[in-house]
């Protein structure tokens, strides 16, 4: 089974779009304890991570989003077409419905140890589902 890319709605599109629409700092390491936008676990100080802030367009208010490195690992494995910030999982969980729990071991090993682990937990609680259905 090869990897497969989930495909996302069009919310995202102005950021795959224009590049002008958001600035990208990557590889930032924190100074203080922050929030992944995604796991919603904390990112530790000396922790590198994605920041980027989005609405640099005049009249927008801008909105900044970290991402951790084990989401960020999530996320060039499966959302090669683009995500949406804050749904990630969510959109992991629906894709791994959609395929009947099956995951890609290609994609797998590609993962951070707890970025595999996030991603086998959601293939569990799927599993949990559908013995909860026979």
């Amino acid at each position: 089974m090869m990897c497969s890319s989930i495909l996302v709605d069009d919310t995202c599109e102005d950021y795959r779009k224009d590049p002008l629409s958001d600035r990208l700092i990557e590889d930032v390491t924190v100074k203080k304890e922050l929030c992944c936008c995604e796991c919603k676990e904390g990112i530790q100080p000396g922790d590198l991570h994605e920041k980027r802030v989005v609405g640099w367009k005049e009249g927008e208010e801008k909105e900044t989003y970290l991402t951790c490195s084990d989401c960020l690992s999530i996320r060039a494995e499966f959302f090669c077409n683009g995500f949406v910030y804050n749904e990630m999982y969510k959109l992991l969980g629906e894709h791994i419905v959609d395929f009947d729990g099956q995951v890609s071991e290609e994609c797998l090993v590609r993962l951070t140890s707890a970025a595999r682990a996030k991603v086998l937990d959601l293939v569990e609680e799927n599993w949990k589902l559908e013995e909860d259905v026979m």
